[in-house]
Formats: structure tokens, sequence, C-alpha cells
């Protein structure tokens, strides 16, 4: 697997900080020299307990001034209630070192995104995430 290139691994350190709650995971595509990014909540796993097998997300929140302040200038920010839609999102377009981004926040994870995460909800692990370990399929 190729490392994400420098400028969205910065993106993401700065994303990470203006973020409380849960973790998040993003997706990105680079197109016309402009970096499309859409950050939501990770998705968890649950181990163990009566909802072992459960998929949940964790709230959060983002501080957008923080983030806005990151960028070369102010960016251009916009809500949206998503009426007609199924998650509200906050959209940011702007500029950060010179390279241009387009980053879309979720309020919940896109339809089809992978589980990222293992929540324990009981043993010794219990209260603890950790990243999912997937299995190779022998077939490949």
């Amino acid at each position: 697997m190729n490392s994400p290139p420098k400028e969205l691994e910065s993106l993401a350190k700065i994303i990470a900080r203006c973020w409380d709650g849960g973790s998040f995971s993003f997706s990105a595509v680079l197109d016309d020299d402009v970096w499309h990014i859409v950050a939501y909540p990770s998705l968890r796993e649950i181990v163990g307990g009566e909802h072992d097998g459960g998929v949940v997300f964790s709230r959060f929140s983002i501080n957008v001034g923080k983030l806005m302040r990151k960028f070369d200038k102010l960016p251009k920010v916009i809500f949206d209630s998503a009426i007609g839609s199924m998650v509200p999102l906050v959209f940011i377009d702007g500029f950060l070192d010179g390279v241009h981004y387009r980053v879309t926040f979720f309020s919940v994870p896109p339809p089809n995104s992978d589980v990222s995460e293992v929540y324990h909800s009981q043993g010794p692990k219990k209260g603890t995430v950790e990243p999912k370990q997937f299995e190779e399929n022998e077939d490949e």
C-alpha cells in the first residue's frame, strides 16, 4: 500500500487537533489540482457483551475556528442542513501551505463505510478501542 502524500498527512494532523470525540476516517481524491476530502466518524465494531458484532460510531465536534486559522487565508465555510439529504455537513474550501483543499465533514459515516476500529465492551480490554485487524484473503 502506498503511503499518503505529505500534504494529506499534514491535513490529517491538523484535523485531528481540531476534532474532539471519537476518531475519524477520511477519503481523498485529487481532481484538477484540488484535493477533495471527506471526513467522518470512524465505524467501530463492538466485541463482547450483548451487543457483540454491533457497529457504532462516536459523537464528535470540530473546532471550525481553530481549523480555519490553519489555512493560508480564511477559507470559504458552508454549513448545509442537508434538507432532502441524509446528514448535515460542514464544507471548507481553501488553501493550506499552497495546496487547494475542499474538505467536507459528515456527521455520520457514508453508506458502505468500512469498520476501522474494535471497541471492547467486556473482559480485560473493556473500554479500549483498537484498529480492526483484517484477515488477508487467501484467494488473492
